[in-house]
């Protein structure tokens, strides 16, 4: 009977830490921060269009991955 009353207690202390948990989670937004913003994407997606710079070149100044040059100008391309 004792062990019984510490786990529900234990319970509905969970169940309020989430509960609280959650109420100072609203209002934020979830998942990843961008890489960049569309000022930078421009930049790296006319630096490429261009064939001015090497790939390589275009990544490593702008602090992005390869991957992330891609897709980015397989985004664009896409949408014109």
């Amino acid at each position: 009977m004792f062990s019984g009353a510490i786990t529900q207690f234990e319970s509905e202390l969970i169940r309020e830490r989430m509960i609280a948990g959650l109420a100072s989670a609203r209002g934020r937004l979830g998942g990843r921060p961008p890489a960049f913003d569309e000022k930078t994407r421009a930049l790296a997606v006319t630096m490429y269009k261009n064939s001015s710079h090497l790939v390589k070149d275009i990544w490593a100044t702008l602090g992005i991955s390869r991957t992330t040059l891609y897709r980015c100008v397989d985004h664009v391309s896409s949408d014109w």
